[in-house]
């Protein structure tokens, strides 16, 4: 008699097969919008031929271009695929209303927070410079990938000896996450009562990594100064009690990048370099603007049901004295370095507006013109190879330099590619200069 149960393995298997094939025969039938059927968009790339460069090893070299070959399909179909887009953002929208659950980028906090997971990552996971860790992420590269250089105090050092030979020193501003500064983003304290004496007299000391204290040991002991504001920052919003990162985005708020820049000029102010340039004075104008964070974007929720208010903040635009936006100014003896941190007021398709960025308030407070290079997502490399591609091409970003500022988000400590950037040689570069001292300042 037959199982009325219909509780064979067969047709388990026959299931999971039709719901494999089901995503691609859709994906194909589905119109696309794109001329040359299965040739175009994503599936382009396999209709070209495969053959090494040097015609040599012919099987082995085809073998891994085809790889390369099918994970970027793979992965370009994940972007495109129409049942995604039809059913992802439902699902999404179900399980974080309902149980609080995110993707594999985004943690859904406590009290509409959202918390950016590689930051979270960064926090509680291991140490970035043990050696284990370090192991383990060498031997993350793939036949088609480039082993990445897990270490960030080679290319760290190695930059700051590039610069010291062109007489400018280098100042590195790691961004901290949001949970080194709102640990209450995520968990309610245990405690809630009395503050201790470090938390009555001005905020607890923010967290951080295993690693970070002596990786700032051993780079401070090298000549290089550091700069960490995660304690001040949470000690700004232990006294104000403004927050200092927004709630639905990976970026400090704009009273934190203002905060973040203060205690940058002061800390610029305090390495008494021999300024040449004339003063400016800046002032400020208050706007109100509304954005959507990029870690809701980054949930992919239905936008016919949000789950989260758009937040409202108060940024301050920093303009001349007749009303025009902040510049950089190449012309200037500083250099900010930095990524989507220094970037998220100052571009207007960031959505959080313009001239209000941390380059524009440091500036601001300076009284000085600032340079700047930022690159959004630039990871540890992306700025350090443009600067080297525009000197190359006979844009001499260096000149005229003293200082080099290179804001990065902490975060790239533990996952970033820390590769070694030549820099073309400076009319400067043959002056021999001293060594400099570190500075601590918090």
């Amino acid at each position: 008699m037959p199982d009325k149960n219909f509780n064979h393995p067969s047709l388990f298997v026959a299931a999971c097969l039709a719901t494999l094939i089901y995503v691609p025969i859709a994906q194909h039938l589905l119109p696309s919008g794109e001329e040359g059927g299965w040739r175009a968009g994503p599936f382009a790339e396999l209709g070209g031929a495969i053959a090494p460069a040097d015609g040599k090893a012919w099987g082995l070299a085809a073998n891994r271009e085809l790889k390369r070959r099918l994970d970027n399909v793979e992965r370009q179909l994940e972007d495109v695929s129409h049942v995604r887009s039809l059913l992802l953002p439902s699902v999404q929208w179900l399980l974080t209303s309902t149980a609080g659950i995110g993707n594999e980028s985004v943690y859904p906090g406590r009290e509409d927070w959202l918390i950016l997971r590689q930051g979270f990552d960064y926090l509680v996971g291991p140490s970035f410079l043990e050696p284990i860790f370090l192991e383990r992420r060498r031997r993350s590269a793939s036949a088609w990938r480039p082993v990445p250089e897990p270490d960030p105090r080679p290319a760290i050092f190695d930059f700051a000896h590039q610069l010291a030979e062109r007489g400018i020193r280098l100042l590195v501003l790691p961004a901290p996450t949001k949970m080194m500064v709102h640990p209450e983003a995520l968990y309610r304290p245990r405690v809630e009562s009395t503050p201790a004496p470090s938390e009555a007299a001005g905020g607890a000391p923010a967290l951080d990594n295993p690693s970070f204290a002596s990786f700032r040991a051993e780079l401070e002991a090298g000549g290089v100064d550091v700069l960490s504001v995660a304690a001040i920052l949470r000690q700004a919003q232990a006294e104000t009690g403004v927050e200092q990162f927004l709630r639905t985005d990976s970026h400090w708020s704009p009273a934190g990048v203002e905060v973040a820049a203060r205690v940058l000029a002061d800390t610029i102010q305090q390495l008494d370099l021999p300024f040449n340039g004339p003063g400016v004075t800046w002032r400020r104008q208050q706007r109100t603007v509304t954005g959507v964070g990029d870690l809701e974007r980054s949930l992919g929720l239905p936008g016919w049901r949000p789950l989260y208010t758009p937040q409202e903040v108060d940024v301050k635009r920093v303009v001349t004295g007749s009303g025009r936006p902040w510049q950089p100014d190449s012309r200037a003896e500083i250099l900010l370095l930095g990524d989507s941190f220094t970037n998220v007021y100052s571009q207007p398709d960031v959505g959080w507006g313009r001239s209000a960025g941390l380059a524009e308030h440091l500036s601001f407070y300076l009284k000085r013109p600032v340079d700047r290079l930022a690159i959004n997502a630039g990871g540890a490399s992306a700025t350090r190879r443009r600067l080297a591609q525009e000197m190359a091409a006979g844009k001499d970003r260096l000149a005229g330099k003293k200082l080099v500022i290179w804001q990065f988000a902490i975060r790239e400590l533990a996952v970033g590619d820390w590769e070694l950037v030549q820099l073309p040689a400076s009319l400067a570069s043959n002056l021999a200069q001293p060594r400099f001292s570190s500075l601590r300042s918090d």
